[in-house]
């Protein structure tokens, strides 16, 4: 993945091509190195369906950390997904928060999936902008602008024009909000980083066959970074960043799809968001020595040392520090 060092006052070059955050260079070049994870997508190759199961913990003042967890399954066929899903059920009937125990068994199953997760654990925060010594405000107007225009460039394709239209529409609706004095930029930085884990990681397992035409479907836990605006845009904001992140980088041809929460009720594929949901629920816990509860403790020993399926990594965002690094979690 090739970026280019754009200083925010040359607009014109900011305004004729995809703007990201600094520190997605940091995120592919971590996952790039990560072996476990190379090994696993490298191990399924062949496997055309993916999916990417995420869950977060934020700006939780009882917790000590704020985390996003990705859970990407590579899927052989629909009996499989449908096998799984069954088990999952059988297995662990609740979400972490709601569960007095984590059944041992939940977890050796889950072991033997053809699973990898991904964590992240975030800055307080999360402002990626400050030590730059730039302006947030103006760096999101740049940001947004470039994706209003990405869609607009895009128009050349007249297939989906609605969509296109509909995107630079919501972009440009977007811009507006930072006219004014008190916005909270909070949530914008979130989506950010949300953006660059889902369209970084899908970019990957794309850049591992070209040649193969693969089905890649995101499916988030219920957030406010997916409904947040919603009565005001066409789809999530989110959706059509990741396509326009995902589509910039990995210069493919392969499909993007998004699970979009439509009902208040219980998801449809809750069950699979139960895996990221213990994962961020127990890093999310986890202070330097010690978690609050022995369910997390069974997590972390049972499963998250378990370096084949998990990768763990912190965010800096500090003037002194920054950038991410890798924590490995071993059993005493």
């Amino acid at each position: 993945m090739k970026f280019e060092y754009l200083h925010i006052s040359d607009r014109d070059k900011h305004l004729s091509r995809l703007v990201h955050p600094i520190f997605i260079e940091d995120i592919h070049e971590n996952l790039k190195n990560c072996a476990n994870f190379i090994k696993f997508i490298n191990m399924h190759k062949g496997v055309k369906t993916w999916f990417i199961f995420s869950d977060y913990c934020l700006d939780d003042k009882e917790k000590p950390n704020n985390v996003m967890t990705f859970t990407i399954l590579a899927l052989k066929n629909q009996a499989e997904f449908n096998l799984i899903g069954k088990v999952i059920n059988a297995l662990q009937k609740t979400d972490i928060k709601k569960s007095k125990i984590i059944n041992p068994q939940f977890l050796e199953f889950i072991s033997r999936l053809p699973i990898f997760n991904i964590s992240f654990i975030l800055p307080d925060k999360s402002n990626f902008i400050k030590p730059y010594l730039i302006d947030e405000i103006e760096f999101f107007k740049i940001r947004f602008k470039s994706l209003e225009n990405f869609y607009s460039r895009m128009l050349s394709f007249p297939v989906q024009e609605k969509y296109y239209i509909d995107c630079i529409k919501d972009f440009q609706y977007i811009q507006k909000k930072f006219e004014s004095k008190s916005i909270s930029l909070y949530l914008y930085r979130n989506i950010e980083i949300l953006n660059s884990a889902v369209s970084t990681i899908f970019t990957l397992i794309s850049s591992v066959d070209p040649n193969t035409d693969y089905n890649l479907t995101w499916v988030s836990d219920r957030d406010s970074m997916l409904t947040f605006e919603k009565s005001n845009l066409s789809a999530p904001l989110i959706f059509s960043m990741i396509s326009a992140s995902f589509y910039s980088l990995s210069k493919s041809n392969n499909q993007l799809a998004f699970y979009d929460h439509k009902s208040a009720g219980t998801p449809d594929l809750d069950h699979f968001n139960r895996i990221p949901d213990m994962i961020a629920g127990t890093l999310a816990d986890m202070s330097k020595t010690a978690v609050s509860k022995e369910k997390f403790l069974t997590v972390l020993k049972l499963y998250l040392v378990n370096q084949r399926q998990n990768h763990i990594v912190k965010f800096h965002f500090e003037s002194d520090k920054y950038g991410l690094n890798t924590l490995i979690l071993s059993k005493k």
